[in-house]
């Protein structure tokens, strides 16, 4: 697929990120729709989903391989303390500089 949602840590069963898993699961070859939010309604899937089971004490130089290992062309940074997720950022940016990297706000719509 072109576009991919990578998913890391724990969801719960009503969470977005549990319907996603539920909706990529269904998916195989043929298009499912997901309803991530009930007021937008059901939305297609257009993209694979991959779960990654990082340990919440991953240090910062495996999180920065996991980006060379991956070679997207943009990370977009979703959790943790604004300084830690600016040194990512900076980092990233420093080894990786063709990687677009987008620092997310909560409630924010996110267009790649």
């Amino acid at each position: 697929a072109r576009n991919a949602v990578m998913l890391v840590g724990f969801a719960t069963e009503e969470s977005p990120a549990s319907r996603l898993l539920v909706a990529a699961a269904r998916k195989g070859n043929e298009p499912v729709d997901v309803v991530l939010e009930a007021s937008r309604g059901a939305q297609p899937l257009n993209c694979d989903v991959h779960r990654f089971r990082l340990s919440g004490h991953s240090h910062r130089r495996d999180l920065i391989r996991l980006v060379e290992y991956l070679s997207p062309r943009t990370v977009v940074l979703v959790h943790g303390e604004s300084a830690a997720r600016e040194w990512m950022a900076d980092n990233i940016n420093f080894f990786y500089p063709e990687v677009d990297i987008i620092l997310s706000e909560t409630g924010k719509q996110i267009e790649l």
